[in-house]
């Protein structure tokens, strides 16, 4: 036997020493491209890691509480690149999606998985995972369905009691559903008047490149989002707050908070922080901005920042706080990431993702991905009747 085949035997060997227990609890710490290259150790590490769905879930959960997210960025050549919130002053991953999807843009993310949509093509999203690599084509049934092609909002959540990661897609007077796990849609008749009253069909122009839908935030089995004559990032007066129900299958309203509701002045965004719905904006005549966080029904003071609010609603948007405190904000402008150490009460970094512009399309948003294994089992897919519920 020659020495690297004994080499090889012996490393073998050596991994079936280690109880099993032992070495799922310690693999499911390991950062997905590490994992990938493990799957070559031995026939047992592959199984484990490949073939286990248990150990998938486990490595995810994992990444949720070690708080192991990075900010997904999209240059206009097509290629995806990533920024590990552990090590923020670099980017430390870059990723080619298959080239007949590419110049798809991000249209929203929840743990580990991105949904993804190519200008038009009016019935096909893209679920993938970027830290697996894996993804599956998803096709609307619905799309012309009373002559709407196009969504004027989506989102992504995760249901844990059914184990389930949903799709959903606004159109103007219905909303559809897609479950990862039934690998099948089901569209509802929405009982809200004010979205057939304020969201009018959009249709795009046969010389249009730009698809704009908005993303929602993903929260606890709900996803959010705020409407005033269209589905809009800020919230003012007047605005309303609206979010999908995973548990009821429902489109609900959320009650506008007093803060907002009391005064002309203000203008806030949506975001999350800490794993809470979260509010950040304020009233320009204080020229202060507010982080608000929902705990327990209830809205909650987190910080103020004394800067200028037109400034920094406008300019900068709130991505995350990482595990350390710090907040970290998309702008001001292209290609720039700003933080904010509120231990010291000032912007502390202003980090260049790059010094040229090519880096991220003017209407993508860095967004927040997990470092997941995970993904949803494949599905047969089964040609269905459209189902209505009125």
């Amino acid at each position: 036997m020659s020495k690297a085949k004994l080499r090889k035997t012996m490393y073998e060997n050596d991994t079936c020493v280690l109880p099993h227990d032992i070495l799922f609890d310690v693999l499911i710490k390991v950062h997905v491209p590490s994992l990938l290259r493990f799957k070559s150790v031995s026939k047992s590490w592959n199984a484990l890691i490949s073939d286990n769905n248990m150990f998938a879930k486990a490595q995810r959960d994992q990444s949720k509480a070690l708080g192991r997210q990075k900010i997904m960025l999209q240059r206009t050549t097509g290629e995806f690149e990533f920024i590990h919130l552990e090590n923020h002053k670099g980017i430390v991953e870059k990723q080619n999606f298959p080239k007949k999807f590419q110049r798809a843009h991000i249209l929203c993310s929840c743990d580990g998985l991105v949904l993804l949509k190519k200008p038009k093509a009016y019935k096909k999203f893209i679920l993938w995972n970027p830290s697996s690599g894996q993804h599956r084509i998803i096709e609307c049934p619905y799309h012309k369905l009373y002559n709407y092609n196009l969504p004027h909002a989506c989102g992504l959540c995760y249901d844990s009691d059914t184990d389930d990661y949903k799709v959903i897609l606004i159109y103007s007077v219905f909303y559809v559903v897609y479950s990862t796990s039934k690998g099948s849609w089901s569209t509802m008749k929405t009982n809200h008047p004010i979205l057939v009253q304020h969201l009018p069909s959009f249709k795009l122009q046969p010389n249009s490149r730009l698809f704009m839908c908005d993303g929602g935030i993903c929260m606890e089995g709900r996803v959010y989002w705020s409407l005033k004559n269209k589905i809009d990032p800020f919230i003012r007066k007047t605005s309303t707050i609206i979010y999908y129900d995973m548990k009821s299958d429902e489109l609900k309203e959320l009650p506008t908070p007093l803060f907002v509701r009391e005064d002309e002045n203000v203008l806030f965004r949506l975001s999350s922080v800490n794993g809470c719905l979260s509010l950040y904006g304020g009233n320009f005549v204080t020229r202060e901005l507010n982080i608000w966080i929902m705990e327990q029904d209830d809205w909650k003071l987190l910080m103020r920042i004394n800067m200028s609010i037109n400034y920094l609603i406008h300019c900068l948007k709130l991505l995350c706080c990482t595990k350390n405190g710090e907040f970290i904000f998309d702008g001001p402008g292209y290609n720039k990431l700003s933080i904010y150490d509120p231990k010291i009460q000032q912007f502390v970094t202003t980090t260049y993702i790059s010094n040229h512009m090519e880096y991220v399309l003017p209407y993508d948003t860095p967004t927040l991905c997990l470092d997941s294994l995970y993904f949803p089992s494949n599905v047969m897919h089964k040609k269905k009747k459209l189902k209505h519920i009125q």
